[in-house]
């Protein structure tokens, strides 16, 4: 045997066990009955298999590469030979199965069935944008579990579709946490009706309250008190239902107060609008609304709600570590594919990372000093770097050279034949001077 070919087949055989020990084995065995009922793969003769297609798609998203060096790099590996319109279309083509294997590679962060003590959801959202002043808005909705320290569940959108509770599954028995954003009264009905209890933070100007023979309740009246934490039951309505629900108000830190009001006044300036006394008012408190009894006194409502910014971490270390800031300019389901995919590198991190911190627990190591962005942001570079040398170590520039150079010509055939006469005959001639 050829001692170069046996080492290309050498890499080739140490690259694929590289994949399957740290990704393949984390993804679906059944991911090509996936691809195929989801639409990803129609024609063998384009990609041979879904896992095939999922190594290039991964190596698209992680690399940050044009659309042209993906289908170089798909047709040097022998993937599939394609134009940069064909693997356009099969990124579009295959949102569904990708919100499939999100779903699968997400932790399993329980068992059905599971005889378990009620778990803390943060729910929340964040905002991609594309490139350009007219660029579409793209949103991340997550249910993170708190209690077990993973995310639960993801789902996609484009701008039309708001933030809201009801892109989750609620789990009867659990608590559910929501910013100002979520904070209605049909997001409140949505989770209590599902058996599970909501601490949610409420706005002034989105909701509200009556008393039990129907009167209005003053909120600011409420809130005119020298008292830190101000709690009483009341209802809220959304439409003609009335829900039953606990207000736990805590006055802000001297500190906090002067940010919130500066913020209040500063966007009260943009918009030229004058400032309401209430409005004031309202910036000095953080007010909750909970459907828990009286067994959770306001402090520990209150402690419960502020383990919410634990989630704004989250997707910050999503966005840092995927360097995801904008999209380039594409199609609403070009966009949801590449995000999908940056979510499904992600979810493997967030198992491997779990796997790690559940083996350091069995070995009784002192976890006091460990920093969970430390681990988690090690495996992400881990992952990021074996994805990325699957396509650098096994193409070889020179003996697919006729293969790249295909790849590489420009449209434009005429220009691109000057340009190269002149660059290299420029070139060869200068280095020829310098040999002599």
């Amino acid at each position: 045997m050829n001692i170069k070919n046996y080492t290309t087949e050498e890499k080739k055989k140490q690259a694929a066990e590289k994949w399957n020990e740290e990704i393949g084995k984390l993804l679906p065995e059944n991911i090509g009955e996936m691809a195929k009922k989801a639409g990803a793969i129609a024609r063998k003769r384009e990609v041979k298999s879904a896992m095939e297609l999922m190594k290039v798609l991964l190596i698209y998203a992680a690399t940050t590469m044009s659309i042209r060096m993906m289908a170089l790099s798909s047709a040097a590996l022998g993937i599939a030979k394609m134009s940069d319109s064909a693997w356009r279309k099969k990124i579009i083509k295959s949102v569904i199965w990708l919100n499939m294997v999100l779903t699968y590679v997400l932790p399993k962060v329980r068992q059905e069935g599971e005889s378990r003590e009620r778990e803390i959801h943060l729910i929340d959202g964040s905002s991609v944008k594309q490139e350009g002043s007219g660029g579409m808005v793209y949103r991340m909705h997550m249910d993170y579990n708190l209690t077990r320290g993973a995310m639960e569940e993801i789902k996609v959108s484009d701008h039309h579709t708001a933030e809201s509770v009801e892109h989750h599954k609620i789990r009867a028995g659990d608590i559910y946490i929501a910013d100002m954003g979520y904070g209605k009264a049909r997001a409140i009905e949505y989770i209590t009706t599902h058996k599970a209890d909501v601490i949610i933070r409420v706005s002034s100007n989105h909701i509200s309250l009556y008393d039990a023979k129907g009167e209005k309740i003053d909120m600011a009246k409420q809130l005119r008190t020298k008292k830190r934490t101000v709690d009483f039951r009341c209802y809220m309505r959304n439409g003609k239902k009335q829900i039953a629900v606990r207000i736990v108000a805590s006055r802000l830190p001297k500190d906090k107060q002067a940010d919130a009001l500066k913020r209040r006044k500063k966007k009260a300036s943009q918009h030229q609008s004058k400032i309401k006394p209430e409005t004031l008012l309202y910036a000095k408190w953080v007010v909750i609304a909970t459907s828990l009894d009286d067994t959770y006194t306001a402090k520990k409502i209150l402690e419960i709600y502020r383990c919410r910014w634990q989630v704004e971490l989250l997707f910050k270390r999503i966005k840092q570590h995927l360097k995801i800031t904008k999209i380039r300019p594409s199609s609403s389901k070009y966009a949801h594919a590449l995000i999908l995919l940056w979510l499904i590198i992600w979810a493997i991190t967030e198992r491997q990372t779990v796997m790690a911190e559940m083996y350091i627990k069995a070995k009784n190591m002192d976890l006091s000093r460990l920093s969970p962005w430390s681990l988690s942001s090690f495996f992400f570079i881990r992952l990021k770097t074996v994805i990325e040398s699957i396509w650098a170590i096994l193409i070889d520039p020179f003996d697919d050279i006729d293969l790249i150079f295909g790849f590489l010509q420009d449209h434009k055939s005429e220009r691109v034949s000057q340009y190269f006469y002149f660059h290299f005959d420029n070139f060869f001639a200068i280095s020829s001077s310098l040999l002599s």
